[in-house]
């Protein structure tokens, strides 16, 4: 592709290339490479860019898993999760993925992801940025944590849940837009000390009852990413470098107490628990934190 090829072409905004072997781009082959969405195929990336292909909006789609995932940005390493394809109803998203000899960072959730997908949980990473359009409506959630790294959450992204109970973590909350949520009259918003007046300006109103935690804290949240749950079906595990934990509190999504562990052993037996999704009050020598996990 010759040079100045579609410089003078203002209106240009997506450029589809077919080859998997990316032509020769010449100097200045389009006016302005950062508005441009480049769609190209799978598992390419890495010799577009090599091959010159610079700047552009890069959208390579591939699956792994239950996901299907879209590169949003090639510097850093990002993607968003677009398709959930998967049939279980208790979803945990990791905070990146490995790809073409890659790890990119999950940062998206794009629109109508997991639309229609049934779910009855989810738990969202702490590189989460933003949520999109609708991407959970449709679905069974009654309870949800939206991570202190969200910055965004789309239109109608929770709508047709009976959502009962939101926790935000972020001391400056996530830009909402229309309807959010099913039906915030009926939804109990937990969040940091001293922040209600902060969500009231950035239009988190008309909740059912807004309840301040002080262990939404900033020292919290550093606490809670210093610890590390692992599980399968007879054991959790909680790993961490320097920490040490003095007790354990297991708890249903209901609110019901179903396992105390005291002593510093890091491994706890949950055998007997059903499947689902918990929450585990974790008391260490540095404070009080608090995980999800789900039992399979």
């Amino acid at each position: 592709m010759g040079e100045a090829a579609f410089y003078n072409h203002t209106n240009i905004t997506e450029v589809t290339s077919e080859d998997e072997t990316p032509a020769t781009l010449g100097n200045n082959a389009f006016l302005d490479n950062s508005t441009i969405h480049l769609i190209i195929p799978e598992g390419t990336t890495q010799a577009y860019i090599d091959a010159g292909w610079t700047g552009f909006i890069i959208s390579e789609k591939f699956t792994l898993g239950d996901m299907v995932y879209e590169i949003i940005n090639t510097n850093p390493l990002e993607v968003s999760i677009i398709d959930y394809t998967g049939t279980s109803t208790d979803v945990i998203i990791d905070t990146s993925v490995d790809y073409d000899n890659n790890n990119y960072t999950i940062t998206a959730i794009g629109e109508r992801a997991f639309n229609t997908a049934n779910l009855t949980s989810v738990v969202f990473p702490s590189s989460l940025t933003s949520i999109g359009e609708s991407a959970f409506s449709y679905n069974d959630l009654t309870s949800i944590t939206i991570p202190k790294s969200v910055t965004y959450i789309g239109e109608k992204a929770f709508d047709y849940n009976d959502i009962t109970n939101v926790i935000s973590e972020s001391e400056n909350p996530a830009r909402l837009e229309n309807n959010t949520f099913y039906n915030n009259s009926l939804i109990t918003l937990t969040i940091p000390t001293g922040t209600t007046q902060i969500y009231t300006d950035a239009n988190w109103r008309n909740f059912k009852t807004i309840v301040e935690n002080s262990t939404l804290s900033t020292q919290e949240i550093a606490l809670s990413k210093q610890l590390y749950i692992i599980t399968n079906t007879n054991t959790l595990t909680i790993t961490s470098q320097s920490i040490t934990i003095k007790q354990v509190e297991i708890y249903a999504i209901t609110g019901a107490k179903v396992k105390v562990a005291s002593g510093t052993n890091n491994q706890i037996a949950i055998n007997h628990l059903n499947t689902g999704v918990y929450i585990a009050n974790i008391y260490t020598n540095k404070g009080i934190t608090s995980k999800k996990f789900i039992k399979r």
